[in-house]
């Protein structure tokens, strides 16, 4: 409820000039306290002190229903303004407020609750498809050649409309629409529910599947590191660093890409939360096999060589792609 602003602090970090203090009093203006300088303390008993000098409050009484208002202004040469800092104070939460946060629980409890989630979204299916039924009155009556998925055309329905009496078309069609509002309304609810249940679903899923992945990205990236070790066979820390760094940072894109996908429902969990697993093993099994062939994929000299002894075929390869350039008459 308080507002303040204080021009400069003295090196004594007591010491307060140019003090401007707004107080919400819910009135037609806030109460304002203007001082040239004064000392900020704050107490033993968790409270802050301003003792304030050369000043000046203003407060306006009244109404805001009313024009009716006295406008106050009081000079001081000392005032003492106390604000009690206990709502600062930081209140620790208990440790089982969030026990059952699926990020707190066990493979054991994420896999009990992940049963129990997808019963109630079955349950949820089954509810809706009662809860339309009790407004469809006409199922009941329908013939066996009946086409449910298919709607029925425009026209059809225009003929049946067209067979009802003037005295009754306007009560059947406003029923009907009434009929349809009620079953659109109880749907909106129960998907609102419904997509509610899916997303809690889909968490528990991430968090099931992170339990795994994370422990396997520990040897998926050491299936890279260590090849790549014996490849480079190059002293010092630069360049296997570089290396390092892109693949962590290719691990952490895919990882937190395939995350986001499944948390909006555009990729099921297995696919999303696996998808850095998916990349990055293939590329290490490849590493592994360079190692243990003797490879040269990262020395300079047998790029050089390759392009030495590519040379002379390419050129012999443009020559013979190449078109004879015929002289232009003059």
């Amino acid at each position: 409820g308080y507002v303040i602003k204080i021009g400069k602090k003295e090196k004594d970090e007591s010491t307060i000039r140019d003090i401007l203090i707004y107080q919400q009093k819910y009135h037609l203006q806030d109460d304002i306290i203007v001082a040239e300088k004064g000392k900020m303390i704050i107490t033993p008993d968790n409270l802050l002190e301003f003792d304030l000098q050369n000043g000046w409050i203003y407060e306006e009484t009244g109404d805001r229903m009313t024009t009716n208002t006295q406008f106050i202004r009081m000079g001081f040469k000392e005032y003492k303004k106390i604000f009690d800092l206990s709502s600062f104070k930081l209140n620790k939460t208990d440790d089982s407020a969030f026990k059952n946060n699926y990020q707190m629980l066990s493979m054991r409890q994420l896999k009990v609750r992940i049963d129990s989630l997808e019963k109630v979204n079955m349950d949820y299916k089954n509810r809706m498809q009662t809860n339309i039924k009790v407004y469809m009155n006409f199922a009941k009556y329908l013939d066996s050649g009946w086409d449910v998925v298919k709607p029925a055309p425009v026209d059809k329905i225009n003929a049946f409309i067209n067979l009802l009496p003037d005295s009754a078309k306007s009560s059947v069609v406003d029923r009907s629409i009434s009929t349809v509002n009620n079953i659109r309304a109880k749907l909106e609810q129960d998907i609102i529910s419904y997509e509610n249940q899916r997303k809690e679903l889909r968490f528990h899923l991430i968090a099931w599947h992170e339990k795994i992945t994370m422990s396997i990205a520990c040897l998926v990236l050491f299936l890279i590191g260590a090849p790549l070790g014996s490849i480079i066979r190059k002293g010092g820390i630069g360049l296997p660093l570089v290396f390092a760094v892109v693949f962590f940072v290719i691990f952490y894109l895919l990882n937190t890409i395939g995350e986001k996908f499944v948390k909006t429902d555009v990729m099921l969990p297995l696919p999303g939360i696996w998808m850095s697993t998916y990349v990055l093993v293939p590329i290490g099994l490849f590493l592994i096999y360079k190692a243990l062939h003797d490879s040269q994929l990262f020395n300079r000299e047998f790029y050089y060589r390759l392009y030495k002894n590519i040379g002379p075929l390419g050129e012999k390869f443009q020559q013979a792609i190449s078109f004879p350039k015929k002289k232009l008459p003059v």
